[in-house]
Parts: C-alpha cells; sequence; structure tokens
C-alpha cells in the first residue's frame, strides 16, 4: 500500500511537470479525450487505495492486541477499576472462585494512553446458600480529552441499544459526569460510565446481591472520585 501511494504521487508529479513544460512553451491546455471520466476514475482509485491503507492499519493493530492478551493469573499489574473479588462486601465468609479462563489484554497510544479489556468472573457462595456464578467484562479508557471518552460514551450507548434494544436508565446519584445502566431479556446487568477523561463499559451477569453493576459502580465511585 505504502508504494503504491509512492507510486501514485509520483504519476501525480510527472503528469503536473508535464504540464508546466507545455504551458512554458505556449501550449494550450486542450485535450481531445473528455477529462471528467478519467478525473472520476482516479479519485475513486485514489479513494480505494486510502480506505485499503487504513483497513490493513487496522488489522495490522488489531492482530498486535490479540497477541497481547495474557491470562489473568499470569497479570501482576495493578488495574484501575475494581475487578470481581472485590465486590464481595468485607465482613462476610462468601467464598469465590475465579474463572480459570480470565484473560487481561492491555495497550496505550497517543489517543487513549491506557485501555484495558479484562474478562473476569467465576461462582461465589455465601454460607448457607446455593453457589452462584457471575461474568465480569470491562473496557476501560483513558483517553486524552474529556471529548474523546464523551465520544466513546456515546459509542458504546449504540452499540448496547443496537445489540439488546434495551434503553439506558441514568444514574446521576453516583457522581460521575455520565451515568447509566442497560437491563435487558439476556440476564446481563450493563453500564457506562464517563468521568473527566475515563469511559468505562462494564457487563456483569444480573442478580440482587452485591455481585451487581450498581455495587460495582459504587465501589469505583469510591476509587475514581477520590483521585480527582
Amino acid at each position: 500500500s505504502f508504494l503504491l501511494c509512492v507510486a501514485d504521487n509520483l504519476i501525480f508529479y510527472l503528469r503536473v511537470e508535464k504540464l508546466r513544460r507545455q504551458l512554458q512553451r505556449g501550449i494550450p491546455m486542450t485535450h481531445r479525450k473528455n477529462w471528467r471520466p478519467g478525473s472520476t476514475v482516479h479519485r475513486a482509485g485514489t479513494v480505494t487505495m486510502w480506505i485499503t491503507c487504513l483497513i490493513l492499519v487496522f488489522a495490522t493493530i488489531n492482530a498486535r492486541f490479540e497477541l497481547n492478551l495474557t491470562p489473568l493469573q499470569d497479570w501482576m499489574e495493578p488495574v484501575p477499576f475494581v475487578t470481581y473479588t472485590e465486590l464481595a462486601p468485607e465482613g462476610t465468609q462468601v467464598n469465590i472462585n475465579r474463572i480459570s479462563n480470565g484473560t487481561v489484554r492491555y495497550w496505550s497510544d497517543l489517543v487513549m494512553p491506557a485501555n484495558y479489556e479484562w474478562l473476569d468472573g467465576g461462582s461465589y457462595q455465601y454460607p448457607g446458600e446455593n453457589e452462584k456464578g457471575r461474568i465480569l467484562k470491562v473496557n476501560y479508557h483513558e483517553t486524552a480529552s474529556p471529548f474523546i471518552a464523551q465520544c466513546l460514551a456515546t459509542n458504546y450507548r449504540q452499540l448496547y441499544y443496537l445489540r439488546y434494544k434495551s434503553a439506558s436508565v441514568g444514574l446521576p446519584e453516583l457522581g460521575f459526569d455520565y451515568a447509566a445502566g442497560y437491563y435487558n431479556q439476556y440476564g446481563l446487568d450493563l453500564l457506562i460510565i464517563q468521568h473527566g477523561k475515563i469511559c468505562i463499559c462494564v457487563e456483569l451477569g444480573g442478580g440482587d446481591d452485591h455481585f451487581t453493576t450498581e455495587n460495582w459502580a459504587k465501589l469505583m465511585e469510591e476509587r475514581l472520585l477520590a483521585t480527582k
């Protein structure tokens, strides 16, 4: 793609140089052929070339992300959000077993300096109760500006609406710049948070105990707002 781009610009330069020499010799800018179809084809070819370049770039980036997938048990660095095991309230005798196939993907770029795709969860059991299970998925983005974080939150809202056909429920009491929850027929609790330069998207299996997005958000509020 890079060579095609160089070749295209070289051809354009040679054509412009030829036209310049013709004008210097007094040759008028006339041509028996209709230049519009050729111009249209050239523009379409240029646009197609750039789209192809972008697709290849995104494919390369996506491949890099795939290689960056790390098993959760091998991840030793602290993360800036609430994990599955932190959802259990203090002072309880709840027994938690994390899933064995949990993963984390981390990347950084100029637009979003810190990004996590975190897949967590497992089973938990309170004394005298049956064992239950939840899956926690967190998409965390620390962006370069609040505007980018707002755009990400908007994209997540559109994605949830298109995927689950579920309207959002605003959660202004949480204290974030924006927070909304989604509840759907699939038994998932969905949550979108945007605060300053940070955008977080959370998916968690539904339930009526402490392992819910509401409790996740309350714990995250204490952590996130305490650092501001």
